[in-house]
């Protein structure tokens, strides 16, 4: 009879640990709020006006090469894919493209550890406020993945502004870490709809 007395206080227990872990899931379910990041935000205005710009490739995806290919006649800045942290001169700001092409990364002989070390030292100096850093992922849903995704988180949330194509927040995993981390950040449709984003970052209505 004790056995079986004990056997149904652990059923009823059990049931109880469930029903709590069942409200505790749906609760989590709750859809966060979507927001529209189409508009170029106000507070973005002006953000590299004046500054000296550098150019890098987190990853070694070839977002940074298109940016470069569409937009050097457009925006005075130093291009370099391997880019150190060392090498940029303070109060300056830096366009991090970021996206992992682990083919490149080989013919590169760079490691996403070396990438990740890389994007620290850069970090620390911003941390230190002696630069500025943008973040930018024009790669698409191509150029996302596990190690771009946490190459991407630790990029998205030290930045002063991100810049995403559509393509590449289909499940708003960019959108997100931006607002997490308080970042103003910007969803364009394509590569070619950069001019005018650039144009309010320096300033210029």
């Amino acid at each position: 009879m004790k056995v079986l007395k004990n056997i149904k206080r652990f059923s009823l227990f059990l049931c109880l640990l469930l029903l709590f872990f069942s409200f505790s899931c749906k609760e989590n379910e709750i859809e966060r709020e979507i927001i529209d990041h189409t508009t170029f935000p106000s507070e973005a205005k002006g953000l590299i006006k004046n500054k000296k710009i550098y150019v890098t490739s987190i990853g070694q995806a070839n977002d940074a090469y298109m940016f470069d290919y569409k937009y050097n006649d457009n925006l005075d800045y130093e291009f370099d894919m391997t880019l150190k942290a060392s090498s940029v001169e303070e109060n300056s700001v830096v366009f991090i493209f970021v996206g992992c092409s682990i083919k490149a990364l080989t013919e590169s002989d760079i490691t996403v550890l070396d990438e990740q070390n890389r994007i620290d030292d850069f970090i620390k100096l911003k941390n230190e406020k002696k630069i500025s850093l943008i973040g930018f992922h024009l790669g698409g849903i191509n150029r996302r993945g596990s190690t771009s995704d946490s190459l991407i988180e630790k990029v998205f949330s030290s930045t002063i502004f991100n810049l995403y194509v559509s393509s590449g927040n289909q499940d708003h995993y960019l959108s997100n870490i931006s607002e997490d981390n308080h970042i103003p950040c910007l969803e364009v449709s394509s590569t070619v709809s950069l001019e005018q984003p650039l144009k309010l970052l320096l300033g210029v209505e």
